[in-house]
């Protein structure tokens, strides 16, 4: 189970069973520190969607191409990132 989903479970043992942070912690076994990590990334939501947009229209573009395109039109975009969300459209396990 990824710590994201043991933190949610955490907090639904600690909210039905009126528990404290740290004994819900123990009981699922999640860390505190990652229980409450809050991520703090810009999410660049319009990037990411015309990432995808690219992806599914351009199917037997790779990753490279993609990328290419992004940065005519204007955009900045690592590769990594548009490997991954053209894997996540065709269903493709990313590294």
């Amino acid at each position: 189970m990824k710590p994201r989903a043991r933190g949610t479970l955490a907090e639904w043992a600690q909210t039905t069973y009126h528990l404290t942070h740290r004994r819900a912690a123990r009981l699922i076994p999640v860390r505190l520190n990652t229980w409450r990590y809050r991520l703090t990334r810009d999410p660049q939501e319009a990037l990411r969607q015309r990432r995808r947009e690219l992806a599914a229209v351009r199917v037997r573009f790779g990753y490279r191409r993609l990328t290419g395109l992004l940065k005519r039109e204007g955009t900045t975009s690592r590769q990594v990132h548009t490997r991954r969300s053209q894997a996540a459209v065709h269903g493709k396990g990313a590294d």
